[in-house]
């Protein structure tokens, strides 16, 4: 017993609780586990010598920290032998750099082996023969490069392989090949730059897939084909280089409840390549989106949490608009209909109040449920033959304002519904059953629709549109709406010609007035003034009405206690009270209401004694006329 080396002596003796010299083999045969710290740099054959029921040992020189030898531990061929009810087997963090032939050929029984933390930069194949019961194998935070064809054959019990953290480029096809149990599989931090096709075939249990923080740039569209079928699966792509991802990658998965995109380069998503999925959790944050998909949450309705944060295009307005339809049952006395939808689809429910200007509505709110792009229809009765317009009035937001924080974004750690990086929006006024003239404001926009303002002609028109003045407003058709948005603002005559099936043709006509907000004209230089100054300074050339419209100006100092603003008429006087710094916002307004503000410094400085403020004002005194004697 004694003759063993010494760290492993020490620890049967500990674990036993007997001197070395005292433990008989009737001892260390009833020894079940066993745990050494390894100080010295090598362990020899005959160490683990008569311990013929361990069925737990582990060896790791974690706990010594700094303490611990730099030399990696050598481990000896034979050095397991008659170990055979061995069951866990952990070798972490002992910089181990190579592994004897043989070393595990006693382990039929063994379910749980840890080589993490060592300093393995090669495998030969055959290195892992006799584990035909091992279900968990850990190989992370090694040194290896590459992984041998064949290694893991004869591994058929194996669930959990872990090789994250080593410095893997590539992955051969085939290498998990008769892994029929396999669940689970982290190849994160390495450097892998593609995934062949066809890797990952055979694997109908694998539920875990982590190549996060690789090279990955694209992926096959066909990469997971038999993936996501028949167990909840969590897809981590998280912090690589991918700029889209293929619209059939998922085709065909019915479990797919966790995927992690984020910290990629994501520019474009396909539309609608999540409908149906059964997604819980889904993490785009991080990426280049500058705007969201067509359908992007269409059947998302088990989303939990999500991010889209740290985009180009964050938060992202999920805008709900209203839409005409025909009327499903004009007997009831409405002739038509319209529906609220995202164009995106909404990842939560989203509730919207709606009102009618000329007419009445069946329903005066809706309901989006999460998953869905549009809510209920909701039927228009117009009260006369005028137009009606139904417009947006409220909209619930984002759970949490849409900012909650939602990493880390692992299923099961997260108890409450969490969403960040959107926001919901109110969209455009609609107008049916005719045109009406329109005050627009800056980016303001109203949608017409075509089909009821023309009811006399049967079938489906075309339409043409026609402006007076093209620079203020842009006018397009789609889809049987008419869109009016501001550009540059002014007045313009709106002509909407409607040609029919057989070559009817009408005309309408609206005015639109475009309202334009005030400009600032370059920028307020800084002023500088002594305490008991005042300065004047005009405003009618720092500011600009495009519609030509008055301005009325408004001042304010940050620290009125520095330096005071005071408006008087088309000026603002800025008086020095106190030595300091301070900041002064002038605000012009038109007589629509809207404003334009230009922001400058004051700095005030102590006067230096009489004779140089009576100096100072006299700089500062506009010159005598021509002629005077200049008293």
């Amino acid at each position: 017993m004694c003759e063993r080396t010494s760290d492993v002596s020490e620890a049967i003796a500990a674990a036993l609780g007997k001197p070395c010299a005292g433990i008989a083999g009737a001892d260390l045969a009833s020894l079940g586990q066993l745990e050494v710290v390894p100080r010295s740099e090598a362990l020899k054959p005959g160490d683990f010598s008569g311990l013929s029921n361990l069925g737990w040992l582990s060896i790791s020189r974690a706990r010594l920290g700094d303490d611990r030898s730099s030399a990696g531990l050598k481990l000896a061929p034979g050095l397991f032998d008659g170990l055979s009810r061995l069951r866990y087997l952990s070798l972490y963090f002992n910089d181990i750099g190579a592994l004897p032939s043989g070393l595990f050929r006693d382990f039929s029984e063994l379910r749980l082996l840890n080589l993490g933390g060592n300093r393995l930069a090669e495998l030969k194949p055959g290195v892992f023969d006799g584990l035909v019961n091992l279900d968990r194998l850990v190989l992370a935070r090694n040194e290896l490069s590459s992984l041998p064809p064949g290694l893991f054959d004869g591994l058929t019990n194996l669930v959990e392989l872990s090789l994250g953290r080593n410095q893997l480029t590539t992955l051969p096809l085939g290498l998990f090949d008769g892994l029929e149990l396999f669940g689970s599989l982290v190849v994160s931090h390495n450097q892998l730059t593609t995934l062949p096709l066809g890797l990952f075939d055979g694997l109908e249990l694998l539920s875990t897939l982590d190549v996060s923080h690789n090279r990955l740039t694209a992926l096959e569209p066909d990469l997971l084909n038999g993936l996501g079928v028949r167990e909840n699966f969590y897809l981590h792509l998280q912090g690589n280089r991918l700029t889209t991802l293929p619209a059939e990658l998922f085709n065909g998965f019915s479990h797919l409840r966790l995927l992690d995109a984020s910290k990629n380069q994501l520019a474009t998503l396909p539309s609608g390549m999540f409908a149906g999925l059964p997604l819980q959790h889904l993490s785009l944050q991080g990426n280049q989106l500058t705007s969201l998909p067509y359908g992007l949450f269409e059947g998302l309705a088990e989303l939990l949490t999500f991010g889209l944060s740290d985009n180009p295009g964050a938060p992202f307005a999920l805008t709900l608009e209203l839409a005409a339809l025909p009327m499903a049952d004009p007997s009831r006395g409405y002739s038509a209909a319209v529906v609220v939808e995202v164009a995106s689809g909404v990842p939560y429910d989203v509730r919207a109040d709606i009102s009618a200007s000329g007419g009445a509505l069946s329903a005066n709110s809706t309901l989006i449920r999460a998953g869905q792009i549009r809510g209920d229809r909701i039927a228009v009765l117009p009260r006369g033959n005028g137009p009606v317009i139904v417009k947006l009035d409220a909209v619930s937001d984002a759970p949490g304002g849409g900012n909650w924080a939602c990493e880390p974004i692992h299923a099961g750690l997260l108890s409450e519904p969490c969403y960040r990086g959107v926001r919901t929006a109110l969209g455009a006024p609609l107008v049916l059953y005719g045109f009406l003239d329109q005050t627009l404001a800056p980016s303001g926009v109203v949608r017409f629709d075509l089909p009821s303002a023309f009811p006399n002609l049967a079938g489906e028109a075309s339409y043409a549109v026609e402006l007076s003045n093209p620079a203020a407003v842009e006018a397009t058709v789609r889809e049987g709406l008419l869109i009016v948005s501001t550009t540059n603002g002014g007045e313009t005559e709106v002509a909407v010609t409607a040609t029919g099936p057989d070559g009817r043709r009408e005309t309408r006509r609206f005015a639109v007035r475009a309202l334009a907000s005030p400009e600032a004209v370059g920028e307020m230089p800084s002023l500088s003034l002594v305490a008991g100054e005042s300065v004047r300074v005009e405003l009618s050339a720092r500011f600009r009405d495009p519609d030509g419209g008055p301005l009325a100006y408004a001042a304010e100092s940050a620290d009125s206690a520095v330096a005071a603003a005071s408006v008087d008429g088309g000026a603002v006087n800025i008086a020095g009270r106190a030595p300091g710094v301070a900041s002064v916002t002038v605000t012009a307004t038109d007589p629509d209401g809207l404003s334009a503000a230009l922001t400058f410094t004051v700095t005030v400085e102590q006067p230096v004694g009489s004779l140089w403020g009576g100096w100072r004002s006299a700089l500062l005194r506009p010159p005598p006329a021509a002629g005077g004697d200049g008293s």
